[in-house]
């Protein structure tokens, strides 16, 4: 399996480039190539990929149809813990790699990634489901000002700088969601 996470991250990149980057004819082709590419390995990506997908998908044109936008906000709706947040594990289970720790706890990679994504692609922040995203992270909130989530790959010591990596993003995707909401833009103290 192809994991597509790197391509739609670069599609989102040419989709918030400046001066219209994205329309430049001498870029067409390779942009052409990158829609192909992501559309025919879309099926067999784990929810958190087919996610980022959705996310470049607000930024560049062409990437995902309708239909598939639609279904992918509809899946990961009934994937929320009952305590309103969202688990990387849960996202990934899909994907075939064997090894993989699971952890059902909801964490901030997850939920702020989610969370922002719905928000992006037009579910309110008023939405049962984003409105109780946006309340787990700010419950959710460490001391230290930053949001945890843990590795897939090895359970490690939070506090190990190896493992600020993951709660780096969790806290970039956090303040990302909190930021997009308008009644969440003052970010929890």
């Amino acid at each position: 399996m192809r994991n597509i996470y790197g391509a739609a991250l670069a599609a989102m990149a040419a989709g918030v480039a400046p001066e219209r980057y994205q329309t430049l004819a001498r870029i067409q082709g390779n942009l052409s190539l990158l829609r192909g590419y992501l559309q025919r390995h879309y099926a067999a990506q784990s929810l958190h990929n087919r996610l980022v997908l959705l996310w470049a998908s607000t930024r560049l044109d062409g990437l995902l149809d309708a239909d598939r936008r639609t279904a992918i906000i509809k899946e990961v709706l009934p994937t929320q813990n009952a305590d309103g947040g969202w688990s990387l594990s849960a996202l990934v289970t899909q994907s075939s790699k064997a090894g993989l720790l699971r952890d059902s706890q909801s964490d901030g990679y997850a939920t702020g990634l989610v969370v922002l994504i719905l928000q992006l692609t037009g579910v309110s922040s008023e939405h049962a489901e984003t409105q109780r995203g946006l309340t787990w992270l700010e419950h959710n909130q460490r001391a230290g000002g930053f949001w945890v989530a843990t590795s897939l790959n090895k359970r490690r010591d939070l506090s190990s700088p190896v493992a600020w990596f993951m709660r780096d993003a969790a806290t970039a995707y956090a303040v990302l969601a909190l930021s997009e909401s308008p009644d969440h833009r003052k970010l929890p103290q």
